[in-house]
């Protein structure tokens, strides 16, 4: 069988920490921010709120824990995030390792109806309509099918045209645009 693009890659941690990143860019945070930021956000003012309607009723412990609790909650949004990417990580490199896969290789390859993996002698085969999401995050790219992803490092490619041309290869087999995403995510 004749593969278009062949690419070998490892799964380590790295690998699983620049999926965490972009997992939660592009799937738990947009969810975050429209059910939960707006509930800890209008906790915060109404809190704040009441505290200045009652000026002078309370006591001066009173506003200190109201005023701690107020910079809880706003604080609870950057550390949940960070907080959540690290679990995502420790769970996928958890089960990995269970499985007996930490760190694995994989080879890809590319032909012109689907994507064949092969991690030691286990094989398997996904067509490129079954992907969901094609993303990059600095130096990682990630193809997404539902909740899984397939993870390549640029360091996979034989040279930096190799990657463009992969880039529109998938583009065009997966139906998908390249969402970029913002930072760098690990180094390898």
């Amino acid at each position: 069988m004749n593969y278009d693009f062949a690419l070998n890659t490892r799964y380590d941690k790295s690998a699983y920490e620049a999926l965490a990143e972009a997992s939660w860019q592009l799937f738990r945070k947009p969810r975050m921010q429209t059910q939960t930021y707006p509930i800890l956000i209008a906790l915060a003012a109404l809190t704040l709120f009441v505290l200045i309607r009652g000026q002078g009723r309370y006591s001066p412990p009173v506003l200190i824990g109201a005023g701690l609790f107020v910079v809880l909650l706003l604080a609870s949004i950057p550390l949940s995030g960070r907080s959540a990417k690290a679990k995502m990580c420790r769970t996928a490199v958890k089960a990995a390792t269970s499985r007996g896969e930490f760190p694995v290789d994989i080879q890809f390859s590319f032909g012109q109806e689907s994507i064949r993996s092969k991690v030691g002698e286990q094989v398997s085969m996904v067509k490129y309509e079954q992907a969901t999401g094609f993303a990059a995050l600095g130096e990682w790219r990630f193809l997404f099918f539902g909740p899984a992803a397939y993870i390549f490092h640029t360091s996979a490619f034989a040279s930096p045209e190799e990657s463009v041309r992969f880039r529109t290869y998938i583009e065009e087999k997966s139906g998908t645009a390249l969402v970029t995403l913002k930072g760098t995510g690990p180094q390898r």
